[in-house]
This record gives C-alpha cells, structure tokens and sequence, in this order.
C-alpha cells in the first residue's frame, strides 16, 4: 500500500501543471512501502482530492505487478539497458554489514 501526501505549490507562472513524486523505502527484506507526493498550484486546492484519487488508482493498478515483479541477471532485454546501467551503478555502491550479533 502507498502513502499519498498532498501539498499545495506556490505556482512561479500560470504555466505550472500538477507535480507528482514517488519514493519507496524498505519496511523488511524484500518488501518496501511506497509514497507518494501530488501537488497542484496556489488556488486550486480544490483539485487535490481529484488528483490524489488519481494517483491513487495508479497505485492499486500497478500494485500487482509491483509485488510480483522479480529482476535476474541475464533476463534483461535490449530495451531495459537503462535499467540495467542503474543495477550495475547500484552494486558498486558502498554497502555496510553491521556486526552479527
């Protein structure tokens, strides 16, 4: 399940759009919770429940592939080189092992 959290932009020109981010941060092994953060420019607030309800659909319908999706190497395809430089970027980061114990 994800966490929706609304916020109102203070809008620099009439040229501002809505502002949608994602975050997830892992809860246990293999399991994260995700959040979201939907925004709409000063003045039209009364648009947020709209907005969250949309990206609260978005969020039920991607859930299921979402939780079932499982990356191996080999398995990439030519189409996911992006996603692919990303794991080989996030293997050579530094990692700490606490102590067992």
């Amino acid at each position: 399940m994800s966490v929706v959290h609304l916020i109102v932009i203070p809008a620099a020109s009439n040229r501002m759009q809505d502002q949608h981010g994602f975050s997830s941060a892992p809860v246990e092994p293999g399991w994260s919770a995700g959040h979201f953060v939907v925004g709409v420019p000063k003045g039209e607030e009364a648009r947020l429940p709209e907005v969250k309800a949309m990206v609260e659909q978005l969020s039920a319908e991607d859930g299921p592939v979402l939780r079932t999706i499982r990356f191996r190497r080999g398995l990439l395809t030519a189409s996911d080189r992006h996603l692919a430089r990303y794991f080989r970027y996030v293997e050579g980061f530094p990692t700490f092992m606490p102590p067992a114990g």
